[in-house]
């Protein structure tokens, strides 16, 4: 979310009392999961979840793990340590990890954070062995939930941890701190050679604390913010936690308070919060009423109460955390997040504020909300605009909103983007982004610019807009990829991406003199448009761009705009015949 640079005090705080909102209303990373039926998943005949912690001899073990000391693997026992580099063959060479255990109890963390295993020791540590080594247990072929937590309870930060399961990156050089010592993730991961496979491969150091392994017929919780067992957590900041879903995203009906959880550990007070979910619905948001108690230990929990909309139901998963006490910056400028009964609770999207002193707020479902500013930055009388719905006959998810340069308080010009509405249920409409402007005292006057962006199924789509300073006929445009990572896969359809996607996009208006309106850019499926033809109304400013939520020109003359990454496990496309081999 990006500020505008010249408002005045009244304007800033009325602005900042939205974006709470906003933060909730998504903008996370994207997880692989099909829309709307899940992948056939075959049970197999009995499989208990298996919780292995990894301590010395003699250690007590943590109410239903078993313990692992570091021995080899057996075929008797069908687990065990291995050679990292003979790891997931065949021809496994058995090592013997038992000098690597090590304890390290604190009282503030659960007891199996308490213990670990050296998968690569430092030579110089005594008693070690410097072999690196990798897990292996024996699993018929299926898919599998499998959590791994890795770091040290002593103030120990010389560790860059790295953990895969079956090849996938499940910590990736997670370095400690004196408030985070541990990391704790989640994957789904395919076992197709009759052995479960976690290696360090790309750390150093890494101490391997638990896991647990559990059939992956349904959605879990990936890593979570805060961490397990981290301190000095800021008590106003937000709980946020990815997933991994299975066949679709997070039902947002079941977000509730017996589903998503906080609670104070000493007296399981749970804690009164707001609740929600990312646009793709791949996070869950939980945001207390109000900031937490200083220094304090909290627990954090899913239940199996949240489901997903094919109806799974997710796996239970918990964290605790401490809060450190409560501070403000030293820089002179202090702002305080407050709830007003004049802001009615929705899904914004975008803020705004008019050349008429007002605060604008877009909606998911195609509302703005304008508000007058009172003189002490508060919110008064709010109105409703029905406009962009009204013109397309139901919702329409408005994510750019900016005002011409040439708008008055007299004469108000209102440009946005809107996409076809997604409800988590169905794919989205391809060919459906718009560029609009909307005009009249009450914005009542619509008129679509440019029509046929592309949409993915999910939640990538015509993002946000930005005029650049000096230019007032050139708007700047970003617009989201059609799938995770480059490559069409099933999470998102299949669908190949287009010319116009993931890029940051130019519209000159100068150029639709005498053009019929709207433009239909639709460059694929029949459509023919070529935003390299000369005198192409919209063009592309810059490619490679893959979901840009937002943009902003800065007085350095540069254009800047946020990097929203991939959650793991979308396909990535090839190296290009013609630079294969090229340096």
């Amino acid at each position: 979310m990006f500020l505008p640079t010249a408002l005045k005090r009244s304007p800033s705080l009325a602005l900042l009392l939205l974006t709470g909102l906003l933060a909730a209303c998504g903008g996370g990373s994207d997880n692989g999961g099909t829309l709307v039926v899940p992948p056939v998943v075959t049970p197999l005949p009995t499989f208990n979840p298996v919780k292995i912690n990894f301590q010395p001899q003699g250690s007590a073990v943590p109410a239903g793990f078993v313990a692992d000391t570091g021995a080899s693997y057996t075929a008797a026992r069908n687990y065990g340590w291995v050679t990292q580099a003979s790891a997931g063959t065949a021809a496994a060479v058995p090592l013997d990890l038992t000098p690597n255990t090590r304890e390290r109890p604190t009282g503030t963390v659960r007891p199996q954070l308490n213990t670990f295993i050296h998968m690569q020791s430092p030579s110089m540590v005594s008693p070690g062995n410097p072999a690196p080594g990798a897990w292996e247990y024996a699993l018929p072929s299926g898919t599998y939930t499998v959590t791994v937590a890795v770091g040290d309870a002593a103030d120990n930060v010389d560790s860059s941890h790295s953990i895969n399961i079956e090849g996938k990156v499940a910590v990736a050089s997670f370095v400690p701190s004196a408030s985070r010592h541990f990391f704790t993730s989640t994957l789904r991961v395919p076992v197709t050679d009759g052995r479960l496979t976690i290696d360090a491969v790309g750390g150093t150091n890494t101490k391997l604390d638990y896991l647990i392994i559990e059939y992956g017929d349904r959605p879990s919780v990936r890593p979570a913010s805060p961490q397990d067992g981290e301190l000095m957590v800021n008590p106003a900041s937000p709980v946020t936690a990815d997933v991994n879903v299975v066949g679709s995203a997070i039902d947002s009906a079941s977000l509730s308070a017996a589903a998503v959880q906080l609670t104070e550990h000493a007296t399981g007070t749970q804690v009164a919060a707001q609740l929600n979910t990312s646009g793709g619905g791949d996070a869950v948001v939980l945001q207390p009423n109000a900031p937490l108690k200083p220094n304090t230990q909290y627990d954090f929990a899913v239940t199996d109460a949240l489901k997903d909309t094919s109806g799974l139901r997710f796996l239970p998963e918990s964290r605790s955390f401490v809060t450190g006490s409560a501070t403000t910056a030293g820089t002179g400028v202090n702002f305080e997040q407050v709830a007003l009964a004049s802001v009615p609770a929705n899904p914004y999207t975008a803020v705004e504020i008019g050349p008429d002193h007002r605060l604008y707020a877009a909606t998911l479902t195609g509302k703005i909300l304008r508000f007058n500013i009172l003189p002490d930055g508060t919110l008064g009388a709010l109105q409703t605009i029905t406009s962009v719905t009204a013109a397309n006959g139901g919702p329409r998810t408005i994510i750019g909103l900016r005002f011409d340069p040439s708008s008055t308080a007299d004469n108000l010009k209102l440009w946005i983007t809107n996409n076809y509405f997604w409800d988590g249920r169905s794919p989205a409409q391809d060919w459906s982004g718009k560029i609009t402007l909307l005009s009249g005292p009450d914005l009542g006057t619509v008129q679509d610019y440019v029509v046929g962006l592309p949409r993915s199924i999910r939640d990538h789509m015509t993002n946000g807009l930005a005029f650049k300073p000096g230019e007032p006929q050139g708007l700047y445009i970003t617009q989201g990829s059609m799938s995770s990572m480059g490559a069409a896969d099933p999470a998102w359809g299949n669908v190949p991406e287009h010319l116009l996607n993931a890029a940051v996009l130019k519209l000159d208006l100068s150029r639709l003199s005498g053009v019929t309106l709207p433009l239909n850019v639709k460059t694929e499926d029949g459509g023919a448009y070529n935003p390299y033809a000369a005198g192409a109304p919209l063009t592309i400013f810059g490619s490679g761009v893959r979901n840009a939520y937002r943009l902003v020109w800065h007085s350095n003359g540069q254009l800047y705009a946020p990097a929203n990454g991939s959650a793991a496990g979308g396909n990535t496309p090839g190296t290009p015949s013609d630079l294969s081999g090229s340096v």
